[in-house]
């Protein structure tokens, strides 16, 4: 029974056939990269700015956040309750 099935299934599958043509590439040697003085101070500069601009930005919000949180923080502080309950204190007179 298996071999019957092995036999079915080579008799199903068809060999592909194809044309291949190999050719090889000439070779070529591949220049070196070198990068010049002047490239790589400007790649520095640009990654200087690129931190520079994002610091500021996280200082300018951290700072308004730090100014909004004690300006709520005074402003509750500072807020009158609207209802004060006055215990009225009766001294008599010792004379």
């Amino acid at each position: 029974m298996r071999m019957k099935a092995l036999y079915l299934v080579a008799a199903v599958v068809h060999a592909a056939k194809a044309n291949f043509v190999f050719t090889y590439p000439p070779t070529t040697i591949k220049p070196k990269n070198v990068l010049e003085a002047g490239k790589i101070w400007q790649s520095i500069q640009e990654a200087l700015t690129e931190i520079w601009g994002a610091k500021t930005l996280l200082i300018l919000i951290l700072l308004t956040l730090g100014i909004t949180l004690i300006l709520l923080v005074k402003k509750t502080a500072s807020k009158k309750p609207k209802y004060q309950a006055y215990v009225p204190l009766d001294l008599l007179n010792a004379n």
